[in-house]
């Protein structure tokens, strides 16, 4: 079964929010190809989920509270 988008954004921001992150880590992590991996963090990161420390990249609180409100709902809704 396909991922949606949604649960991918959630799996991008919660692999990012212990530790800053290299795309290729976040590809390789998240099961994404390079080119999709890099689309995926530069829209969370222009809507401020994700912000750029170095050349990595890490979930902000912003990030963090989305991605609880993602939690939750998916709790919500499938369980």
């Amino acid at each position: 079964m396909r991922r949606s988008k949604l649960e991918i954004i959630a799996e991008i921001l919660n692999y990012c929010s212990s530790s800053p992150k290299s795309i290729s880590e976040i590809a390789k992590a998240c099961n994404l190809n390079h080119d999709r991996a890099v689309n995926l963090v530069y829209f969370l990161y222009e809507r401020d989920f994700l912000e750029l420390n170095g050349t990595k990249f890490v979930t902000t609180n912003k990030g963090k509270d989305i991605l609880s409100k993602i939690i939750y709902i998916y709790e919500k809704v499938f369980s």
